[in-house]
């Protein structure tokens, strides 16, 4: 405040201000109308999007509702556990935000050169879907409140993460800096710090997948884990973990012996790299593999596979015996007849050949090795075009992916492409029919496509109709394939002899012959 002296008595008092750091930023609706002029589009544009907002019936337009959806949207992929009642009460509290700064950002993209671009489009998209400028403003195609709702959710999913490597600055509290570490990373879980100051291994919840470190060690403990396997510790079952291990176990029985294979010095040796390996939680066959001779240690761990499989043989021998003594099994010995089996009925009559399946939805015929699958299209969904009519901007267009590049589809006497989808499909239309004159190699590759096609049906009645006129088609217009699907190269069931031999009651089967002799 500027004291009272005798010069200035009558000068009014006032309060000054001083701010150190902040941006030296004119107001935005003055750089418009500086920029574009007081009576340029781009001024007018602010005046109407002032009075939109200040007027309550803006909340009943169609692009507000059609907004409340996307901010709906936009809580639901922030919260997909939240129920449907909170979703919509945090989409109410959020919307009138996404709006205002969705108004702050028209401001600012009308503010720079290229701002009266932006109103005639803006202007353009409005007279096309018969709204006004202020909702294509907002709400419209790269509009503020979408720009503002899209930074909002991005912002909201990176709440609070940082990768682990970096770290806080160090001018921070410690107790900021203690937040910042207990902070969710964007990988790995945060280490546990007990009461004691001590780190400690963290221990998940239960609806958490990631083990506790006390669970995986308790995991090594009953299984032996392998470097070879990158320290696989037994969490997930391997195919051949048990039946290796079962070796392993008759190897040690076998070297334990007084027959042993191993010379007592090596056999001791043996002992004490086992020993260590277990006290070390490492897999005790491997530092022996690694450490003794490798030649010996095979010969062993081939000798103790012979035991086991003449373990599985007696075992096999004695339950077979078992059987034939409770009359469970007849005993067979010399050639034994089998006639081909006889089925009951014949088998049932099939309109359609081959199988009818479903992928992904829709549903496709194939005739195994045969013929290759194919998609069965409803010829009244099928598309006029091929490719796919799109809308980029406002304005549609054309392409065949990987065939034809985009095409324009410009009404004549126009500059620019339609912004009307029944006259982009008409254009559309136009354009293949010439493609389908002037280059025919080009429209029989494109229709070679499954773009060209269209998308297989969803119903299991209309597919299996479907399926029953393309065989019709087939064999009126591809004969030789139609009797390549009919023929059956499967081998027809024949008599077969089954030879057999018992000697001191081990049962041995010969193979099977298609005659006697």
């Amino acid at each position: 405040m500027i004291p009272p002296t005798s010069v200035h008595v009558q000068a009014t008092q006032r309060d000054v201000y001083y701010s150190v750091g902040v941006r030296q930023t004119g107001n935005l609706k003055e750089s418009i109308a500086a920029r574009h002029g007081c009576d340029s589009l781009a001024a007018q544009a602010v005046a109407e999007l002032e009075q939109f907002l200040t007027t309550p019936a803006f909340r009943q337009t169609r692009g507000y509702r059609a907004f409340y959806r996307k901010v709906l949207t936009g809580m639901s992929i922030l919260y997909p556990h939240a129920p449907a009642s909170a979703k919509f009460k945090m989409a109410q509290e959020s919307i009138d935000d996404c709006v205002h700064g969705g108004y702050l950002r028209v401001l600012q993209a009308l503010a720079v050169p290229s701002g009266g671009k932006h109103v005639s489009f803006a202007q353009e998209f409005a007279h096309s879907y018969g709204a006004s400028l202020s909702e294509a403003l907002l709400f419209g195609p790269g509009g503020g409140a979408v720009r503002e709702l899209l930074a909002f959710v991005a912002a909201e999913k990176t709440h609070g993460m940082h990768r682990p490597d970096l770290h806080p600055n160090p001018h921070l509290s410690d107790e900021t800096q203690k937040c910042w570490h207990h902070a969710e990373k964007t990988s790995g879980w945060p280490t546990w710090v007990n009461t004691d100051g001590e780190e400690t291994p963290f221990d998940p919840s239960e609806e958490r997948s990631p083990l506790s470190k006390e669970a995986v060690d308790q995991l090594q403990s009953l299984w032996r884990r392998n470097p070879a396997l990158r320290d696989y510790t037994g969490a997930q079952r391997l195919s051949g973990d048990t039946p290796y291990q079962i070796i392993e176990d008759a190897l040690d029985v076998l070297i334990s012996q007084d027959s042993s294979p191993l010379d007592p010095a090596e056999r001791a040796r043996y002992t004490g790299i086992v020993a260590e390996a277990n006290r070390r939680g490492i897999d005790p066959f491997y530092a022996a593999y690694a450490a003794l001779c490798r030649v010996t240690l095979r010969r062993c761990w081939n000798q103790a596979r012979r035991w086991l499989y003449d373990y599985s043989i007696v075992l096999w021998e004695t339950q077979n015996q078992l059987w034939l003594n409770e009359g469970k099994r007849v005993p067979a010995q010399g050639v034994v007849y089998k006639p081909a089996r006889v089925t009951a009925r014949p088998p049932k009559h099939r309109a359609v050949p081959g199988t009818i399946y479903r992928n992904h939805g829709r549903y496709w015929w194939v005739v195994a090795r045969k013929m290759k699958p194919r998609p069965l299209i409803d010829p009244q969904t099928k598309k006029k075009v091929p490719g796919t009519i799109f809308q980029d901007h406002g304005r549609y267009y054309w392409v065949v992916s990987r065939v034809l590049k985009r095409q324009r589809l410009v009404p004549p006497g126009e500059k620019f492409s339609t912004t009307d989808r029944a006259t982009a499909e008409r254009i559309a239309y136009q354009k293949w029919q010439q493609l389908r004159r002037e280059n025919p190699t080009l429209a029989a590759r494109i229709l070679q496509r499954r773009q060209g096609q269209g998308l297989a049906t969803q119903d299991r009645a209309r597919a299996e109709k479907i399926a029953a006129c393309l065989w019709q088609q087939m064999q009126r217009d591809d004969p030789d394939l139609a009797a390549k699907i009919l023929q059956d190269n499967r081998p027809r069931a024949r008599n077969h002899w089954y030879a057999q031999l018992v000697v001191k009651g081990k049962h041995r089967c010969l193979g099977s012959f298609t005659s006697r002799k």
